[in-house]
This record gives structure tokens, C-alpha cells and sequence, in this order.
């Protein structure tokens, strides 16, 4: 007989109240999630293969890290391909495969909100093997991101404003 798993709330709620549940903050939440573990590999490069069946010329893979409200120490990751280069946001990682290179360009990380709270607070404190985290922040907080992701999109830099023509 299979042995019954136990629900996602329930592990959640038991984990809340022990006592060997510490608090971590959002920058340790963030260091772990982005850890570039084989699993974390084998789900981007997974990605990119569905990227490659579905769209015939340069395309881009998000990772997105998800806190669901009702459970403080839940993280939920999901993989996608799509056709244009994102709006940089929080909880987003992004890379640009560049098909007749055969090459997937790591683009940018940005993490949670709190995180780059405390990033760019904190940025004299920021350890060395952090600088590389710090300054995508830093990049975001700046429209330096976002710049770059208009530009890989070919947009105007006018696309988004109005203009009335007088007669």
C-alpha cells in the first residue's frame, strides 16, 4: 500500500510552529533559491529545449521565484520560454538564447522586494562574493534594466508616450 503524502499546508504550518524554524531573512532566501544547483540546471536547460520546439529564432528563458501568501516558508519556481525579453521585475532571473550561437547569455537576477530593500541599504556592507547581486539591483533600481530589455525588444524609446498632433 502507498504510504500517503503529507499536504503542502500542513508541512508548512508544522515547520512554522517548531522550534528549529528560524527566521531567515529575504537575502538568505534569495542566495538559496538561486543557488545554481543540477536541478536548477537541468530545469533551465529543460526550458530552453521547449524554447527551441516552439520558437524558430532568438528567444528567452524566465525563472520566477513565487512566495504564496498563505505560507510564509514556501518558495515556488517556474520555467518558461518566451518570445520577447521581459520587463525586469522582482523574483526574476533572465537569459537570452541566441540560437545561431547555439549560446544561452545570462542577462539578470533581480530578487525579492525586501532583498534589494536591504541590497541597497546595506550596499558598503555587501560581501564580495555578493557585488554581482548588488549591482543587478542596483541596475534595476536605476531603469538600467529596463533600458536594456526595450532595447533587446526593439521598442522606441517614444513607443510609450502620447502624442497629440494639434491641427
Amino acid at each position: 500500500m502507498e504510504k500517503k503524502r503529507e499536504k503542502l499546508g500542513k508541512l508548512s504550518v508544522d515547520l512554522l510552529l517548531s522550534k528549529e524554524n528560524e527566521q531567515a531573512n529575504s537575502v538568505d532566501i534569495e542566495q538559496e533559491v538561486h543557488v545554481k544547483n543540477d536541478k536548477f540546471l537541468n530545469e533551465l536547460h529543460a526550458c530552453k529545449d521547449r524554447g527551441l520546439k516552439q520558437f524558430p529564432k532568438d528567444f528567452y528563458v524566465v525563472h520566477l521565484v513565487q512566495r504564496p501568501a498563505v505560507y510564509k516558508n514556501v518558495i515556488r519556481e517556474y520555467f518558461f520560454p518566451r518570445e520577447s525579453c521581459p520587463t525586469p521585475d522582482y523574483d526574476q532571473s533572465v537569459w537570452r538564447y541566441i540560437r545561431h550561437d547555439d549560446v544561452l547569455e545570462y542577462l539578470w537576477t533581480i530578487p525579492s522586494r525586501e532583498a534589494c530593500i536591504e541590497f541597497k541599504d546595506h550596499a558598503l556592507e555587501i560581501p564580495s562574493d555578493q557585488q554581482w547581486l548588488l549591482k543587478m539591483v542596483l541596475e534595476f533600481a536605476d531603469g538600467t534594466l529596463y533600458k536594456m530589455a526595450r532595447q533587446l525588444n526593439g521598442e522606441d524609446e517614444y513607443d510609450k508616450k502620447i502624442i497629440i498632433a494639434q491641427s
